[in-house]
């Protein structure tokens, strides 16, 4: 078998292997010898359960590959053969591109990297630049793999789309015979009939912007008869964006956007809109409850203008403090010192109250065996609280009243009831919110396996 410092071809020195699948399959950081820069190479082993089709495929690559030029698709170089020798009694085919330097979208993924919706749409946008220009050449080219893996996030902050042993021509897709190839979650239903179109490759996209949204993979999110259920993924994304993703990912070809062109164009006039529609929003859209959900981890970042109206809060607060100097003013000041001195501490105290109202937010961490809350003003964290699973009975979503006398108003508050007493998570400015977050919570726990904390 290969190994490091290992020359091929006279010329290619072996560095470091990137990925492997099973023994048959392996991609290769390496230095070319002769030009002295890096590449990357993908080996094959032609065994006994090699499929003609999956060799094929490997050619095709190359000779497609050989065809392409844009500044985001690894520039092919060179494809070999090495004899059994060499090769550890097997032959090998080897395919030479360009190395990209980053990492790949699903290794993000793995790492619990969370993506917003501005990042999403920057992806999206460099990879139907790519797909605009494979659909629009002669014949047109599908990739018909468009998946994390498949997608890396350069040291440069670009998108490139790797690993094209996938790619067929349209013309290759009319004929009688075809290849079944493709990732489970990805791929849509017409491909896996050996029907793909330049549509396949844009459904593929809509399933991996959900995955990189969610951190969930395709596979294990809950789907309609039009595609993917978007309704809850998050409360940070715009309305905009999901109908977007709707369209792109729906399961019927003839419902989805004809080409990576049209569907471009709907992102950049959304986002158009968006821009100039900007100052016409409702601002207590402005700061969101955000859901960050990745593999092993669900974060909820409620913002304090959820908890309560910050207008109210500053308002009593702001009752408060006349109320005190109202009766400092009438039965303690003796003298001018005094009186100066104690507007000046009560407004401080004023001024800490309204930064905290406004500013501190309540983060919920939930992972596969805990709870755990903290709050946050700024980059500094307190109160942090963790709890096990195993010791929460319910959840509870209680009424309570705040405020002064007639000025007062009924919210809404989060409790946990645990093994060891009650717990106030949040209170929130909406009946709605809370309902919400208390879902939110318990579709986390149900997703994986286990029961769901009683309301």
């Amino acid at each position: 078998m290969f190994e490091v410092q290992e020359i091929l071809k006279d010329r290619y020195q072996l560095q470091k292997q990137v990925r492997a699948t099973a023994t048959e399959y392996q991609t290769w950081l390496a230095l070319d010898k002769i030009s002295q820069r890096q590449v990357t190479l993908k080996l094959l082993a032609f065994s006994r359960q090699l499929h003609t089709e999956e060799l094929k495929l490997f050619d095709r690559e190359g000779e497609i590959l050989q065809s392409l030029n844009h500044p985001r698709i690894p520039k092919y170089w060179d494809r070999f053969g090495i004899d059994k020798y060499a090769g550890g009694g097997v032959p090998w085919f080897a395919l030479v591109r360009d190395y990209i330097p980053g990492y790949s979208l699903q290794k993000l993924i793995d790492e619990g990297r969370s993506f917003s919706e501005k990042q999403l749409r920057s992806i999206a946008s460099q990879v139907l630049e790519i797909l605009i220009y494979l659909h629009q050449l002669d014949p047109p080219v599908m990739h018909r793999d468009i998946k994390p893996s498949n997608l890396i996030l350069g040291e440069d902050g670009q998108i490139y789309v790797v690993d094209f042993g996938a790619l067929q021509t349209h013309a290759a897709a009319k004929g009688i015979t075809f290849t079944l190839v493709g990732s489970e979650g990805y791929t849509p239903l017409e491909q896996f009939l050996g029907q793909a179109v330049p549509a396949s490759d844009l459904y593929a996209l809509g399933a991996t912007l959900i995955h990189l949204l969610t951190g969930i993979s395709p596979v294990n999110l809950p789907q309609t008869e039009s595609g993917f259920q978007l309704s809850d993924l998050s409360t940070e994304t715009s309305s905009f964006f999901v109908r977007w993703l709707e369209k792109i990912a729906n399961l019927d070809v003839e419902k989805r956007f004809r080409s990576a062109k049209e569907a471009s164009l709907a992102l950049n006039s959304e986002a158009n809109v968006s821009t100039a529609s900007a100052a016409n929003k409702d601002k207590s859209k402005v700061h969101k409850i955000r859901l960050i959900q990745s593999q092993n981890k669900l974060t909820i970042d409620i913002p304090h203008s959820y908890i309560v109206d910050w207008r109210d809060r500053c308002f009593y607060g702001s009752l408060l403090m006349l109320k005190i100097l109202f009766f400092k003013q009438v039965f303690i000041w003796e003298n001018t010192v005094a009186h100066s001195w104690w507007i000046v501490f009560i407004l401080l105290i004023l001024g800490i109250y309204i930064l905290f109202v406004i500013f501190e937010k309540t983060k919920v961490d939930l992972t596969e065996d805990s709870l755990g809350v903290e709050k946050i003003l700024f980059s500094l964290k307190y109160g942090k609280k963790e709890f096990k699973l195993s010791k929460i009975l319910k959840l509870k979503i209680e009424s309570y009243r705040e405020g002064l006398y007639v000025f007062s108003k009924t919210y809404k508050k989060i409790c946990l009831q645990t093994k060891n007493g009650p717990y106030n998570i949040a209170k929130i400015s909406k009946e709605n919110n809370s309902d919400r977050l208390t879902e939110k919570i318990n579709q986390w726990l149900k997703s994986r396996g286990r029961s769901q904390i009683k309301i």
